[in-house]
């Protein structure tokens, strides 16, 4: 069963994300309140690289969010900051 949302700006490709633990945003287009209902309705924990949702989280409350502070890096990069 899921218990992380990853948000569809993350790379995809990250082995960590399949199994089975993670849930990937399945649109790019949905917009960030469509992406906090769902996690919201699940028990999700959000996983975004996008601040937006750090004001979601104070002002709305649960879900919880696990902010990626990774500024424009790519995907290597974010593999190494994960991966260690």
């Amino acid at each position: 069963m899921a218990e992380f949302l990853i948000d569809a700006n993350l790379p995809k490709r990250m082995a960590f994300w399949h199994d089975g633990s993670c849930e990937i945003v399945p649109d790019t287009q949905w917009h960030d309140s469509r992406i906090w209902r769902y996690a919201r309705q699940h028990g999700l924990t959000v996983v975004p690289r996008d601040a937006d949702f750090e004001r979601l989280a104070l002002l709305e409350g649960p879900p919880v969010v696990i902010l990626l502070c990774v500024g424009m890096a790519n995907w290597r990069e974010i593999w190494q900051i994960l991966n260690q």
